[in-house]
């Protein structure tokens, strides 16, 4: 009789446990409610010569944010602006166009920035745009002594942006 009673208390347990599981877990996995974002090439001024810093700069601000976001690819976002002819341009100053473009196709958030030479040093600016809205989210800048400094900033500016552990996508 012991072995019986002890029989149903695992079983009686173990049920209560799977239940107790399933109602305490997550409706949805975080991979699931990660918002849609997109990095556009940043604009380069201000006697700075390598037009490529622009894309480094979105490049590192990327890879940095992979993990939080879901990340709307470089070759997509340059088949958009092709297909919706639309200028860099519009992109990198979050005009209405471009806004809207990226709401079509899903995309939450835009980050758009500037990187240039002020004073001798290195200054990137950058700004979330909410692509229902159109509204500036936040906005933060970051300056480095040279171009090779820069990407030790980076952490610093998401930082600004709330970008770094996701809490701007969270909003």
């Amino acid at each position: 009789m012991d072995r019986e009673v002890l029989y149903y208390k695992f079983i009686a347990g173990f049920f209560v446990f799977i239940c107790a599981s399933v109602f305490l877990l997550p409706e949805v996995s975080p991979q699931e409610k990660r918002e849609r974002l997109a990095v556009a090439p940043f604009e380069v001024s201000g006697g700075i010569s390598d037009s490529s810093v622009g894309s480094i700069v979105s490049d590192l601000i990327l890879s940095r944010l992979s993990d939080k976001f879901e990340i709307y690819e470089r070759t997509l976002l340059r088949k958009l602006i092709d297909e919706r002819a639309l200028q860099a341009s519009d992109l990198a100053e979050a005009r209405p166009n471009a806004v809207e473009a990226m709401r079509l196709v899903g995309v939450k958030m835009l980050v758009v920035g500037q990187v240039a030479r002020l004073e001798g040093k290195v200054v990137v600016t950058a700004r979330v745009v909410d692509c229902v809205s159109g509204k500036v989210l936040t906005k933060g800048d970051v300056s480095a002594e040279s171009l090779d400094a820069l990407p030790d900033r980076i952490d610093e500016l998401l930082n600004k942006l709330r970008l770094k552990d996701g809490s701007l996508g969270g909003r």
